[in-house]
């Protein structure tokens, strides 16, 4: 099938799904269908999808990396449910990151802002609603969609989706060679790494009200591993704050602080570790996710009573993911 995407204001050729005052006509056709031929000629922009799709279902990502991973994994996984065909801009800064294997197209995002809308209630919830509507035209889902709610069955299609690029792979494991020679240890399996991941920076004393995980919740975390007697431990430590988090990271243990690098190498390195101490934010939640292993997390991340805190379900369930270990 083929996505007929017009602009100007001469009415559309056939019903369309989209608001005529928005200036944008959509049409899917088959590719066996007659040649589409406006009356009066136009801009056209062509978009080829398979004949199995009817609808497209898009969103347009903003925000931090973290953010845009769960904006992704949720467009995701909602129109694989629905049979509808996922597509963002090309135009997005996870292709620096990631081998996406996802539908892209130029310019794609002032298309997408025209749809119909199927906007969350909370950023940080899940919205029952965003997975029960029919797919009955083209839609836009809106906002930051961050709950594992809506893509907890399709992890493993959304691992290979979130594949670093081999230079970003080849850093990380420079990297953690680095720490290995450091330690004489020979090989990665002689060793545990406890990826520890440190965010401060734009949410201290932030008017939103971000709480920033506190130096009892780091000496919280580095202690329930230490009493679990792994191998070797090696604690490997990201912060936009390294100031602050050498000072306060507790000591007598083997720690590796990283810097330097991009956040997708830093990613990469905390994905890569076998388990993590996370803290506020959805960089560290992605990055405790990419680890597959153990994960602590800071449990009261957004203040009492403030505009973030309402963006959350009333136990956080919805955004920490299940068997995490919450400290406060």
């Amino acid at each position: 099938m083929t996505l007929l995407i017009t602009r100007n204001g001469l009415p559309p050729p056939m019903k369309s799904p989209v608001k005529e005052d928005t200036g944008w006509n959509i049409r899917i056709r088959t590719t066996t269908e007659n040649k589409f031929t406006p009356t009066t000629p136009r801009p056209t922009y062509h978009f080829d999808i398979p004949d199995t799709y009817q609808y497209i279902l898009c969103a347009v990502l903003h925000g931090g990396m973290g953010n845009q991973m769960f904006q992704l994994a949720s467009l995701y996984a909602l129109a694989a449910k629905k049979g509808m065909y996922a597509i963002i801009d090309s135009n997005n800064s996870l292709t620096n990151v990631f081998k996406l294997d996802v539908n892209m197209m130029d310019n794609f995002n002032s298309i997408c802002e025209t749809l119909p809308t199927k906007e969350e209630i909370l950023d940080c919830g899940y919205d029952e609603s965003l997975d029960t509507f029919q797919p009955d035209a083209h839609y836009r889902v809106k906002d930051y969609l961050q709950s594992w709610k809506y893509f907890y069955n399709y992890t493993t299609i959304l691992r290979k989706q979130f594949t670093f690029h081999n230079s970003i792979i080849e850093t990380r494991n420079a990297i953690i060679k680095s720490i290995l020679k450091k330690y004489y240890f020979k090989s990665r399996a002689e060793v545990t790494l406890i990826g520890v991941h440190v965010r401060r920076g734009d949410i201290v004393n932030n008017s939103f009200g971000y709480r920033a995980a506190s130096p009892s919740y780091l000496e919280k975390g580095v202690r329930y591993f230490q009493l679990k007697r792994l191998k070797n431990p090696i604690f490997v430590i990201c912060s936009n704050d390294m100031d602050w988090t050498k000072k306060h990271m507790i000591k007598g243990i083997r720690s590796e602080y990283i810097t330097g690098h991009s956040e997708g190498v830093d990613m990469a390195v905390l994905g890569g570790c076998d388990h993590i101490i996370s803290s506020t934010g959805t960089f560290g939640w992605w990055s405790s996710w990419l680890s597959s292993g153990e994960v602590t997390f800071y449990q009261w991340p957004a203040q009492e009573g403030s505009p973030l805190r309402k963006q959350f379900s009333k136990d956080y369930t919805d955004f920490f993911y299940p068997g995490w270990v919450g400290f406060s």
